[in-house]
């Protein structure tokens, strides 16, 4: 009888096949998990910048609708750059800048100034 002493071809490329498929499947659901973290990542930031906005216009007793930017936020300490700059930038895309963006401070139904994230506001800017 012969004796069996190694892995046959067939086995090899089987063996290969699986790990390729593991790793293909792992890519993606890595790729998903970051895709998601980083949208909650931009949410949040969004979210601060909007209460840093009211925060603001409480604290300078603005009352009318008005235009704020990230960057005047920045100069007047209610939030602060990423690290190492004087920059907001976006966790998904951490070339874009958000310093020019609008943030639309406006009256509500309570009477209660909000600020709300939108790059098309165009009232006049808060002082």
């Amino acid at each position: 009888m012969h004796k069996k002493n190694g892995f046959t071809l067939i086995e090899i490329i089987a063996v290969i096949i699986i790990l390729a498929i593991i790793t293909v499947i792992a890519t993606v659901s890595f790729t998903a998990i970051r895709k998601k973290t980083l949208q909650k990542d931009y949410e949040s930031l969004i979210r601060n910048i909007n209460i840093a906005a009211e925060k603001y216009v409480a604290d300078k007793a603005i009352n009318k609708n008005c235009t704020l930017t990230v960057n005047n936020l920045l100069t007047n300490g209610y939030i602060e750059s990423n690290a190492n700059d004087s920059d907001v930038v976006d966790p998904r895309d951490k070339n874009k800048k958000l310093n020019d963006y609008k943030i639309c401070i406006t009256k509500d139904t309570t009477n209660k100034y909000v600020a709300t994230y939108n790059g098309n506001c165009s009232y006049s800017t808060c002082n």
